[in-house]
Parts: C-alpha cells; structure tokens; sequence
C-alpha cells in the first residue's frame, strides 16, 4: 500500500455553491441544462446523476450564481438534509442545498472522493450550524480534512471494490423492488378488480360492484388496536430526555423520513425507549404516517 496523506478538500478540488433562478421569470426554466435540489437526491440509489426533475435555460444559468458543474463533480446536499451525494455524469447545475466539489484529477479520483464523503456524512453534518435548520457553509467545506491515497491507481482501485459492492446492494435492491411491485399487482388483482371472482355473482356497494360473499366494514370493526401515540411531555422535556444515535443501542428510533428512505439508522438509549413509552412498538405492527408523507407505511416484524 502507498502512502496516504491528510488534505483539505480545498487543496483537492473546488468547492462551488449553487443557486436558484427566479422562480417568476418563466424564460429561466425549461431549458436544457440539468437543474438539481437535494429532493433529487432523496430516493435515489445510483452514483452518477444525469438530470433532476427541472431543467432551466442559459438566461436562468447566467440570472444567478449557480455554476455549471462539469462531469465528474461530486455534488453534495449541504442542507435540508446534510449527505445525499452523487456524482454528475453529465455538465449539471444545482440549487443552494448544494456544495459541490469539482475535483482536481492531478489529486483525487471523483468516484473515491465520493465514498469518501459517503461515508464520512455523519462527520460532516456534525459541522453543520444554524438555527432553522443545519446547514455546512462553503468556509466549513473548504476546511473539512480527508485521508486518502496519494496514488491515485491505489484510490481506483479502491472505489472499484466499493463500486462492486453497491452494483450488488443495488441489484438485490431492484429485485426486492420487483417483487413488491409483483405483491402490490397480486393484491390489486384480488381485491381491487376481484379478477379470481369474475365469473361469480357480484352485487353493488358504496365502493363499486364487489363479489357477493364479500362485505365492507369499517377499519374500527376489525379485531386490532389503532393508535396515535405521540411523544411525551413538551419539546423542552423531549430534548433533555430524548438523544438520537448514529450508533447501535436499546433501541430503533424511527423517523418519518427513515420510512421513506427505508433505512433505518437511528436509535435511542434505554432512558429514551422508557421515556417514550407510549410510541413503543414491539413486533407485528403497521406503521402509517399521518403526516408529511401521508400513507408512507410500513410492517414491524420485530
């Protein structure tokens, strides 16, 4: 193994900001030039990015001081949320929830600065600063210290196992996705278009023509607890009892967000877990959001 030293991301690339054209000025989107915002960012599994939900024009580029990005520039959601990462496989703009790194290819490879700050995101969010929300500034960026390869074959060759691993997570990932999607068709084919039934009698109902053995009931009529368990006390209460760890403890600590993103790396201590008693969950339950995402739900085995 070569030798590794310390650098500033300053010192192996440069570190670009972004911004958002008027949103009045119609001229300014729909454009050809990529336009990205952290919710671009918010379910998606791949390491290069083309394009995000809007495009804006050159007048909009040259309305504000968003930076076309070249390919290869590992973006870098810097809030709302801090760590979504990608790396632009294409030239691409981004809004201000973004502080990108345009690599120097003398100094870093983009695919191993990219594990990089992936893995480093917990680190690099504990810098983050302000009031409404965190947020990690262009100076914070500039001046944060990574370890790497001072080969740059060496560091390829690392994101390569890196890489080969997450073809695997993403693959099994698509296979799970493909088999929910075949679960959700099987149970809309059963129960919303009654189609193993189509040949027996059906009779009308407030819902449309259901199967004459079937019959609708109300969710209260059906053996189950519904809860709408909510945190105790006040939020004064909440922050000196309540602590959320990155690292494994008593117990999970689900967000809303973890049950969009499906990931769950969030615990509490046993003083939190008996704190927040009443939104304990034990296995076997149906978890549903009734805020934010609405009807993001989710099964509790254990």
């Amino acid at each position: 193994m070569g030798e590794w030293k310390t650098y500033k991301l300053s010192e192996i690339g440069s570190i670009v900001g972004g911004a958002t054209p008027s949103t009045t000025v119609d001229t300014y989107y729909n454009g050809d030039i990529p336009w990205l915002t952290p919710k671009d960012l918010s379910n998606f599994h791949e390491r290069y990015i083309e394009r995000g939900e809007r495009n804006i024009t050159k007048s909009g580029l040259n309305s504000c001081s968003a930076q076309l990005l070249p390919a290869g520039s590992v973006l870098f959601s810097s809030r709302a949320p801090i760590g979504y990462v990608a790396i632009a496989k294409n030239p691409i703009a981004t809004n201000q929830g973004f502080k990108s790194i345009i690599p120097n290819p003398e100094k870093v490879d983009s695919l191993f600065l990219y594990y990089l700050l992936k893995h480093n995101k917990d680190n690099i969010e504990a810098m983050g600063s302000g009031t409404t929300f965190k947020e990690v500034s262009g100076a914070t960026m500039k001046n944060i210290e990574v370890y790497l390869p001072e080969s740059l074959e060496e560091q390829r060759q690392i994101a390569g196992i890196l890489g080969s691993l997450d073809d695997k997570i993403e693959l099994n990932r698509r296979i799970n996705a493909n088999l929910e999607a075949q679960a959700q068709a099987l149970f809309r084919s059963w129960f919303v278009d009654f189609e193993p039934f189509r040949d027996g009698p059906f009779v009308d109902s407030q819902l449309g023509k259901i199967p004459n053995d079937f019959q609708i009931i109300k969710t209260g009529e059906i053996p189950m607890i519904i809860t709408d368990f909510v945190a105790n006390g006040s939020f004064a209460s909440l922050k000196d009892n309540v602590t959320i760890l990155q690292e494994e403890d008593y117990a999970y600590f689900i967000r809303n967000v973890d049950l969009k993103d499906k990931k769950f790396e969030t615990y509490v201590n046993k003083h939190a877990y008996e704190f927040l008693s009443k939104s304990a969950l034990f296995g076997n339950e149906i978890i549903i959001s009734n805020v934010g995402d609405v009807e993001v739900y989710f099964y509790v085995l254990n």
